[in-house]
């Protein structure tokens, strides 16, 4: 039996690690709750293994900054509400903003902390009161736009065959569990490791071809590849011919760049270039995998530009594909799902399961379903939080990066006033007069597979055995899922955005997301409170370290040239070039360091 197992009064559940979309295996274990966890060496994606922050994820159930009541925000805080108030609450503002603004004024995010039956539950509700639903902006998307479907091409097994592989981003940090594939291809499959970044990351050390652009020119070292493919024809013509939508004014794009330009605004060789778009079209078993870094900048064109790689290099080829290593867990199942892009924009009332995103900007009034406390309250927190089961307390299904889908059970019961998200959407629809024909993840199985026919492939009954995939190893084998069969070319904005520091911002920051998920960053303060790997920090280069008096461990303000500032440690780091820092979680944009001494740093 694939999930549960109870041995004498000890509790022994099969379950899937909620933080990254890798959805990694292993056992909950304890007497009568959650007391520790043991590996799964028999799951099909990690084989056991785990990382830091996974190794820990049996203690976010009994965090103490879980949160077991509803809040409503007032003033400069938060006060305790019931259920009832708090159900009322967002009723009546959902209806407030249907009756003054319309329909367009109500937004619903879906996030990829939920699983499939509770988003799914959010579209019912969204489609009965005639209102947007979306996926969360944490989670990337324009492979549509290409393919016609949202979705990684290959799998996980597929990239570590792999004799080729070019990365975008730091899947070593960001999915670490992602090493057993990419190490895979590279020691026993001899692979070339090709890696995009702009600062050397764990990732990059482990590369053949490190490939450095300056911040904000990734789209322009991307479109270097595609012009050097098109110009010399390193593609497969009769592929291309027959599969494929747009080539000439593609071309055309491409055509009017100029490699030596490229070369000198990214700050990468020509050679370096034109190496890597060679090395994918001559490779047997060519990948493409990138991670949640392509939302720094541009994330949808990038993910376009990407896609279109792949089309030219990588799909041809038997052996060849396309991964997109998300964040969230569920990210996959959301898309299968959901196609529309959230526009955050005249937004009245706005309903978040899994947390707000941020960048969200100005909101008549938010709803946020949470497993763990609000920040401090402060621009871009929920009016409204609702406290909700995390994923060892519910039940329903998870599809992961290469579309392996895996039911989740539930392991313990969640606190005394908390709910599912599941529950919550039921008694909400109920105050705003829509009634749905479930009771529980189980009754939505029939009506999910149907939206998403490639779920019809295997039953509810099956899916408890064990993890089923959708669409097999290779997708689009034969034709892509646009109405007419063809893959489109897309029409892209090469122009870089290069940001020039100055003397009040004399640094430039970059960025990559970690915490994909209020969980992923309670885990990580757990892992800092382990092994004193502090999860928010700065690199910064040992040369500005120097200049500016700097040294590791000690505390910073990161001042951006919007006003906003944030504490952080340094660490020195030579992976950052000068002139440059990162901070994880952070954003691209121009930077001043200022050292916190005496109090300040207390």
């Amino acid at each position: 039996m694939y999930l549960t197992r109870f041995e004498g009064c000890s509790l022994k559940v099969r379950s899937v690690c909620p933080l990254c979309s890798l959805c990694c295996g292993l056992w909950l274990t304890g007497e009568r709750e959650i007391e520790n966890l043991e590996y799964d060496v028999d799951h099909p994606v990690n084989g056991g293994a785990l990382c830091d922050k996974g190794n820990l994820v049996h203690k976010l159930p009994y965090h103490e900054a879980r949160l077991t009541t509803p809040l409503i925000r007032e003033d400069d805080g938060y006060r305790q509400a019931s259920w009832e108030e708090a159900l009322n609450t967002a009723a009546e503002k959902l209806k407030e903003s249907l009756e003054r603004h319309g329909p367009a004024s109500i937004l619903f995010l879906s996030s990829g902390s939920c699983t499939n039956e509770e988003n799914f539950l959010l579209y019912r509700l969204a489609e009965a009161l005639g209102v947007k639903a979306a996926p969360s902006p944490l989670i990337t998307t324009g492979l549509r736009r290409i393919f016609g479907l949202e979705a990684s091409t290959g799998t996980l097994e597929g990239l570590a065959e792999a004799d080729y592989v070019l990365i975008y981003g730091n899947p070593l940090e960001q999915c670490p569990v992602s090493a057993r594939y990419i190490l895979k291809a590279k020691f026993e499959n001899a692979a070339c490791l090709t890696v995009v970044d702009v600062r050397k990351s764990r990732t990059a050390w482990f590369s053949n071809v490190f490939l450095q652009p300056k911040p904000n020119t990734e789209m322009l070292l991307l479109a270097g590849m595609l012009k050097h493919l098109s110009e010399k024809e390193l593609y497969d013509v009769e592929y291309v011919e027959k599969h494929v939508k747009g080539l000439k004014a593609f071309k055309e794009a491409l055509a009017k760049l100029s490699m030596a330009k490229i070369s000198e605004a990214t700050g990468v060789p020509t050679s370096a270039i034109a190496g890597t778009a060679e090395g994918l079209a001559r490779a047997n078993k060519p990948y493409i995998l990138y991670t949640a870094s392509v939302l720094r900048h541009r994330g949808a064109e990038a993910v376009e530009a990407l896609a279109s790689l792949a089309l030219l290099t990588c799909l041809p080829k038997e052996g060849g594909g396309l991964i997109a290593l998300e964040g969230p867990p569920n990210a996959q199942g959301v898309k299968d799902l959901l196609a529309e892009e959230p526009k955050l924009q005249n937004v009245g009332f706005l309903l978040a399961l899994g947390g707000l995103p941020p960048g969200l900007g100005k909101v008549g009034f938010t709803v946020s379903t949470q497993q763990f406390k609000p920040e401090n309250p402060s621009e871009g927190v929920p009016d409204l939080v609702i406290p909700t089961a995390c994923w060892a307390e519910k039940e329903g299904s998870l599809t992961n990066v290469d579309r392996l889908v895996q039911w989740l059970e539930r392991a313990v019961k969640p606190p005394s006033n908390v709910k599912t998200d599941f529950e919550f959407l039921l008694e909400l629809a109920e105050r705003l007069g829509v009634s749905l024909p479930y009771k529980k993840p189980e009754d939505v199985w029939g009506d999910l597979s149907a939206m998403f026919p490639a779920y019809h492939n295997f039953s509810l009954e099956l899916l408890k055995d064990r993890p089923e995939r959708w669409g097999g190893s290779i997708l689009f084998r034969e034709k892509f899922a646009t109405r007419d069969g063809f893959a489109r070319l897309p029409r892209l904005s090469f122009k870089a955005e290069v940001l020039k520091p100055d003397r009040q911002y004399p640094l430039i920051a970059v960025t990559e997301p970690r915490l994909f998920s209020q969980a992923c960053k309670v885990a990580s303060s757990l892992v800092e409170e382990v092994l004193g790997k502090p999860y928010r920090y700065v690199e910064v280069n040992p040369a500005d370290a120097g200049e500016l008096g700097l040294e590791d461990g000690c505390l910073v303000k990161l001042v951006a040239d919007s006003g906003e500032s944030l504490p952080l440690k340094v660490l020195v780091s030579s992976g950052v070039p000068s002139g440059v820092v990162f901070a994880p979680d952070y954003e691209v944009c121009r930077v001043r360091i200022e050292r916190l001494r005496g109090e300040e740093a207390g």
